[in-house]
């Protein structure tokens, strides 16, 4: 079984839209987050830049600003026969 490392915030972020275990302040276990764009629209936004956040796959919306300090991918899922 091989594990995976954790990642600071700092050095990498996982690709968009992908599902990664996420160390997060103030929860004492990993949570599954995935890292999102927020695409603007300046004529209706009051901001004109294209940001990252952090966001709850499951629960959109649930958005973690600067509480996420390290990720590492998902281990794959056992395979049933």
């Amino acid at each position: 079984m091989i594990l995976s490392k954790w990642v600071s915030v700092e050095l990498n972020l996982p690709e968009i839209e992908t599902p990664v275990l996420a160390c997060v302040r103030g929860i004492d276990h990993p949570v599954v987050l995935e890292v999102r764009v927020e695409h603007c629209n300046p004529m209706i936004e009051g901001y004109h830049e294209d940001f990252k956040y952090w966001d709850d796959p499951i629960n959109d919306g649930q958005d973690y600003g600067d509480t996420v300090y390290c990720w590492q991918p998902l281990p794959q899922m056992f395979a049933a026969d």
